[in-house]
């Protein structure tokens, strides 16, 4: 036990001696405090300007209260600003620094009245340069409040036809209509969303945002590249001759040792990272399946240093791995369809894991075949 508690301290004084090292683990607190510094700032993957067209009657301002306030207290991933110069967000979008500008009226209300009984222009136009699934998914937010508003007109004009409230003033009628309304108004949700595990279950955070959502992938990307960083220090120092010393049957489980002490530094301070960003559930989640995601990463690079025939091979590899994982993973997407490459890689297992306990079990079988087979193919003889 003390020469392995020696080796590890020997170990993490040579690592820490090397400048790419040092720099990856420097750059996992970077990138968190960066994520929560834009996490309080009015950012989205879409910017729309809202403006309102003035009604004959300047005191009505319906589309503002009706419909711009609820867009701008719901947030999210749509950043929405509300603009006074209609030719000036105009240009924004011409020039690509806004992505739509949705003109509504400020007697909005009359408007969809009009529109039911068929008279009118449409009460709404939007300007964007293009048309791409983003916008129309935005869109749905607004077309939601419509629904309600439409729904409410069409309401009142049914009203309007009985016997008994064919004498009543529209604006009679409109504040009897609200009044029932709320009279008879359903506090509780409809839906209720909740994971399938539902005695661990994780909801949404206050103060989230969207783009602290794909940290927890990325930090497992950053500790993959660590494995990889740690794997070619080794080889470069086998290489040099500098474990020439060591006996062959260490020589087998070295290099595991050698990869468990730089991957866990780095998972040591992604840990840590994820405990202050938001993201962090429940310890005794995050702990076990960190520490299952070490030994996955340790033996995913030990044995593919194993199969590959030299370090030139193994760092060609690196880019190509790590891209596998930002596009197979759940890092910012969950694409399906190429389950063979996805189970060769280490951060498909930590990031399912979270919300599948069978996954769990799978990440513990991987890490327990990759470890055994890195190992024991280090007693075959390296092809040069």
């Amino acid at each position: 036990m003390k020469r392995i508690t020696l080796w590890f301290l020997l170990l993490e004084k040579r690592l820490f001696k090397k400048p790419l090292f040092l720099a990856v683990l420097l750059l996992i607190p970077l990138m968190v405090l960066s994520l929560r510094s834009m996490a309080t700032k009015e950012t989205g993957i879409l910017s729309i300007y809202l403006y309102e067209e003035p009604a004959e009657d300047p005191t009505l301002s319906e589309s503002h209260d009706l419909i711009f306030l609820p867009l701008l207290e719901a947030g999210g991933l749509l950043h929405f600003e509300i603009t006074e110069d209609k030719e000036a967000a105009l240009e924004a979008v011409a020039k690509a620094e806004a992505d739509a500008l949705w003109v509504l009226p400020a007697d909005l209300t009359a408007q969809l009245a009009r529109y039911l009984q068929g008279r009118g222009k449409a009460p709404i136009t939007i300007y964007s340069r293009e048309e791409t699934v983003y916008l129309t998914l935005a869109r749905e937010k607004m077309y939601g409040l419509l629904h309600e508003l439409l729904a409410q007109e069409a309401a009142i004009q049914q009203m309007s036809l009985v016997r008994d409230f064919r004498k009543v003033d529209k604006t009679e009628l409109r504040l009897l209509y609200y009044d029932l309304l709320e009279s008879n108004r359903i506090p509780n949700n409809l839906v209720r969303v909740t994971h399938l595990d539902d005695a661990d279950f994780i909801g949404v955070r206050e103060g989230r945002n969207y783009l602290a959502g794909p940290l927890r992938g990325i930090l497992a990307l950053l500790i993959l590249l660590t494995g990889f960083a740690v794997t070619l220090f080794f080889l470069q120092d086998k290489e040099a001759g500098i474990l020439d010393w060591m006996p062959i049957s260490h020589k087998n489980v070295f290099p595991l040792l050698f990869l468990l002490t730089g991957v866990g530094d780095a998972a040591i301070v992604s840990y840590a990272a994820l405990y202050v960003s938001g993201a962090f559930t429940t310890a005794a989640t995050e702990l076990p399946l960190m520490i299952l995601y070490i030994f996955c990463v340790c033996g995913f690079c030990l044995l593919l240093s194993r199969l590959l025939p030299n370090i030139w091979f193994f760092g060609a590899t690196i880019p190509v791995w790590l891209l596998a994982c930002l596009i197979l993973t759940p890092i910012f997407i969950d694409v399906s369809g190429f389950p063979l490459i996805q189970y060769l890689l280490p951060p498909y297992y930590y990031l399912n894991a979270l919300h599948n306990p069978l996954m769990g079990q799978r990440m513990l079988l991987y890490a327990v075949v990759v470890c055994a087979a890195g190992v024991c193919l280090g007693r075959l003889p390296r092809r040069q």
